[in-house]
């Protein structure tokens, strides 16, 4: 299936995932361009930001009808309510790391301070695209989170590629 057929993150209306991403979509990727790569990282960070908000939200509704319902008690702590609150304030800690390293950088754009390591195979089939943000040590919410953006593209150029990036 060819990238125009793959589902892919919709987090951003179209007129603005276009304008953004274009220098990443529109081109063949170039493992040398500051700016592509930023803009891979800047995907991988954005669709985990969607993602964390949306169990936000599902985890909310789901405590909120556990009030209703009268398993819950709204002025008393319970797991289902402690989970819910977890998912914001991690929610709250990505938003905050994505605006810090990904946000403000891009504003200006600065792509450069992002340390990327890319391995390449050769000769391998195109197979999978990704793009996430993981977690990689828990943290207290007051601090700062500590990450990495994985993503993998592969291309079917002669001989085919494969890029982790």
């Amino acid at each position: 299936m060819g990238r125009n057929g793959a589902s892919t993150f919709s987090g951003f209306c179209g007129q603005h995932d276009t304008a953004l991403f274009k220098p990443l979509d529109t081109k063949p990727l170039d493992v040398g361009d500051q700016e592509q790569l930023f803009l891979l990282a800047y995907r991988g960070i954005t669709c985990e930001m969607h993602a964390i908000m949306t169990r936000v939200m599902q985890l909310q509704s789901l405590y909120t009808a556990r009030v209703k319902r009268g398993v819950d008690t709204p002025n008393e702590s319970s797991p289902a309510g402690q989970k819910a609150l977890e998912q914001i304030l991690l929610s709250w800690a990505t938003w905050r790391y994505r605006f810090k390293y990904y946000d403000q950088p891009l504003l200006v754009q600065n792509f450069g301070d992002i340390v990327h390591d890319v391995i390449e195979f050769d000769n391998q089939p195109p197979c999978l695209a990704a793009s996430s943000f993981i977690t990689v040590k828990d943290v207290p919410i007051t601090d700062e989170l500590v990450g990495v953006a994985v993503n993998l593209h592969f291309s079917n150029v002669r001989g085919a590629s494969g890029a982790g990036i």
